[in-house]
């Protein structure tokens, strides 16, 4: 195994380690951030960007606040190699951004704040939801072919790990879903005495009559229930 390979396997291995329990997506990409610097040569600083279908970038995990503030510049000049990155680009890369005439606005700014050398390389692209890794350094030339190479093969493997999580959370929202409607349907069958069929019937015209989802019309019924005030009959019980 090469020494880029075992430096992406310990990084990955360092992300996964807490797979089997509960794992926030954004806390799991704080600690892709983190590995990132740990797999790839020459990085300080690293940061994810998302980007949706209609241009917006938002800078989602960072290791530094600086991250946050080049990543700002790139997103008002829509310009630079995070946005290239998430715009297609694949693995957009600076030596020296005080030179790179492909950024005229950023280059200059980045390199004020003391970024010098920049590499970009796309995450994910998902329908309606594209994401970036973007690796920052204070050194001119601070990545080659072979810390690109590192950088691509840490993010192929970080895709597979953040998509396992993403699955995981998906499944508990569903879950989650799931439950609420059953309550609300539970409410509504005791409040109109109906049958399960019929109340969920009935919950399924409303929510299409008012033109919101059944999960939202079900969070407004345990709302009301929770909120509603107690009847002196029931305090009585």
């Amino acid at each position: 195994m090469s020494q880029t390979s075992s430096a992406v396997s310990r990084s990955i291995a360092l992300v996964a380690t807490d797979l089997d329990g509960p794992v926030d997506v954004d806390e799991l990409l704080e600690l892709i951030c983190l590995a990132s610097i740990d797999a790839v040569s020459g990085a300080d600083y690293a940061g994810i960007t998302l980007a949706d279908r209609h241009g917006k970038f938002e800078t989602k995990a960072a290791t530094h606040p600086l991250v946050h503030e080049v990543d700002r510049l790139q997103y008002e000049f829509n310009q630079g190699p995070c946005v290239d990155a998430v715009q297609g680009r694949w693995q957009p890369r600076s030596d020296d951004l005080r030179l790179d005439v492909r950024w005229p606005k950023y280059g200059p700014l980045a390199a004020d704040l003391g970024i010098v050398s920049q590499m970009g390389i796309e995450l994910f692209d998902e329908p309606g939801l594209i994401a970036g890794l973007n690796l920052y350094s204070s050194t001119a030339g601070a990545f080659d072919d072979d810390t690109v190479e590192a950088a691509m093969l840490f993010c192929i493997q970080a895709t597979h790990t953040l998509g396992r999580v993403m699955t995981q959370r998906q499944l508990t929202d569903a879950m989650t879903t799931r439950t609420t409607i059953g309550r609300a349907t539970g409410v509504v069958m005791e409040r109109f005495q109906l049958s399960a069929d019929r109340a969920f019937e009935l919950l399924t015209r409303v929510s299409r009559m008012h033109d919101v989802t059944l999960e939202v019309l079900a969070g407004q019924i345990l709302d009301e229930v929770t909120n509603r005030p107690t009847q002196p009959s029931e305090r009585a019980r």
